[in-house]
């Protein structure tokens, strides 16, 4: 299906935000994602989307097509990691409207939560991952004296700020992709400057030093001439 030419792009795009990006993120409002996690899981969407646009990077000259520019043509408004820090935030405000007694409270946000860490176990708890979802979403003053909590209580008014969270999150990270693909860009540039420049100076210098061999005096070929002309020499008789 998402490798048929003749369908229609946006239903490919559809059924692959339906069905295989709900199937990766099941369950991820749980989840204790690092910067690496977000870097291979936004890395698979781009892979995902480019195969729906029907982008072949073999049959082209340029170069891949970047997730940023992934999205704005299939028409995505979120990318992974906004799509994951969103669902935190939703399911944290849900968690704390529950009892104090629930076991879902009690293991995120009440006694059992935190602890001592272990070797081979999770690098950080999911509280501290909370706190970077708001920072992310432009709610940090969300997060000082745990202030969040308290407008977690009442569901409207939690869902319409963290609704408002991935619009600006998506912003700056388009706004930062952009500055550091024309980063890139100009480094690429100055480097093919200095190819072009550095080649003809290669090439002469190959020159001089072919044409120098050349002019060396001391060759072999003189070396035997002048032991002919010395033999020669000696057996003239006096």
């Amino acid at each position: 299906m998402y490798d048929r030419r003749r369908a229609d792009r946006q239903l490919k795009i559809r059924l692959l935000q339906a069905e295989v990006v709900e199937t990766l993120l099941y369950g991820c409002a749980s989840w204790s994602l690092t910067a690496e996690h977000y870097t291979k899981l936004n890395g698979t969407h781009r892979q995902l989307l480019t195969r729906c646009i029907g982008w072949n990077k073999q049959k082209r000259s340029d170069r891949p097509l970047s997730y940023a520019q992934a999205l704005i043509q299939a028409g995505c408004e979120e990318t992974i990691e906004a799509t994951v820090r969103k669902r935190r935030l939703c399911f944290a405000g849900f968690v704390m409207r529950m009892e104090d007694n629930r076991l879902p409270k009690r293991m995120l946000l009440g006694a059992i939560a935190g602890g001592v860490g272990y070797p081979g176990g999770q690098e950080s708890d999911w509280v501290s991952r909370l706190g970077e979802d708001l920072v992310a979403f432009n709610m940090g003053d969300e997060k000082e004296g745990g202030k969040w909590k308290e407008s977690a209580k009442d569901p409207e008014v939690w869902y319409n700020k963290v609704e408002d969270g991935p619009a600006w999150f998506v912003r700056k990270w388009h706004r930062q992709e952009a500055e550091a693909s024309a980063k890139r860009q100009r480094a690429r540039e100055a480097e093919a400057g200095s190819m072009a420049v550095s080649g003809p100076k290669r090439k002469r210098a190959g020159e001089a030093a072919v044409a120098g061999t050349k002019r060396r005096p001391g060759t072999a070929v003189e070396a035997s001439r002048a032991a002919e002309a010395a033999l020669v020499a000696n057996d003239v008789p006096g």
